[in-house]
């Protein structure tokens, strides 16, 4: 069991590292499920299994991390429950691998690896917890990680970040630093795809509703293109017809030749595409020494158990 959690509410960057963990897994010869509470998807049954043989449903069932993570990875085995330990149970036996989505405070299940990501960009705020700062649990909590994953280091210096929270890790815990950057704009109908180069001084008008919209913001600044305006609605926000509408008559207004929201918004707008909406697909950065320290892990615990 490989857990991939927070420390802090707000997006950190878990659905990026989820993709690129599950795509090691599987070029391993590994055969991984997901465990996932599938937040902010509408009313269903209480538990569902996605693989390639449902291909129907889409983000309102499944949410729209799961189903992003589906679209990529579609042989990937995902269990959506409220209670992910039912979850485990249901699918234990049909793979070799279960990842636990944001998993960090749900004790009830044994992990192998509890990997924790924090966000250089957005940092750790005034270090208090809920509702009087973004921490979910105090500091100290970090002695249960294997390792600290700082996500978007590229955006802001990591090294503050780090030495803050430090101290408060088990001795011998290693720290990753991980970037992200954006590869290319990408039509939703599929018929165009612009790369970094081609978006330099174009007009955007940008959308999303996702946890953190800063690591977006930034993306786009560090772009060369002119952003006419931005329209930041709640996490996991559902699109409909009239609202896409609205976004685009701002868009339509400020003079921006293209719309672009995250990947993970893309998800939720099959049917609402239009020629110059798209999203921009970004590229993980990480470390061989990441890389090395899963697989080391994996093997360790897999001797344990035989």
């Amino acid at each position: 069991m490989v857990s991939i959690g927070n420390l802090t509410v707000g997006g950190t960057g878990k659905t990026p590292v989820a993709d690129w963990l599950v795509g090691q897994l599987e070029s391993w010869g590994h055969r991984p499920a997901l465990l996932s509470r599938g937040y902010g998807r509408g009313a269903g049954p209480r538990t569902l299994l996605l693989d390639a043989t449902k291909p129907e449903g889409g983000p309102e069932l499944y949410g729209d991390e799961p189903w992003l993570l589906h679209q990529h990875h579609p042989d990937l085995l995902l269990a959506i429950d409220s209670k992910r330990d039912r979850a485990a149970q249901l699918v234990e036996n049909q793979v070799d691998l279960l990842l636990l989505d944001d998993g960090f405070q749900h004790w009830r299940i044994h992990r192998d690896l509890d990997l924790v990501l924090i966000d250089a960009l957005a940092g750790l705020g005034n270090g208090a917890r809920i509702p009087a700062g973004p921490l979910r649990e105090p500091l100290s909590a970090l002695k249960r990680a294997h390792a600290l994953l700082v996500t978007k280091s590229n955006w802001a210096d990591p090294a503050p970040l780090i030495a803050r929270v430090r101290p408060y890790l088990a001795e011998g815990t290693p720290v990753f630093e991980l970037s992200y950057r954006p590869s290319a704009w990408v039509a939703l109908d599929g018929a165009a795809r612009l790369a970094v180069s081609e978006l330099i001084g174009r007009k955007v008008w940008a959308f999303c509703g996702i946890g953190n919209p800063q690591g977006f913001v930034k993306a786009l600044e560090g772009l060369s293109v002119a952003i006419m305006g931005l329209t930041v609605l709640r996490d996991h926000q559902a699109y409909d017809a009239e609202l896409m509408a609205a976004i685009e008559e701002q868009a339509v207004d400020a003079g921006a030749e293209l719309l672009v929201c995250t990947e993970k918004d893309a998800v939720k707008l099959a049917g609402l595409a239009s020629p110059n909406l798209g999203y921009l697909a970004m590229e993980l950065g990480v470390p061989d020494r990441l890389t090395e320290f899963i697989r080391t892990g994996l093997d360790t615990a897999t001797s344990r158990r035989t």
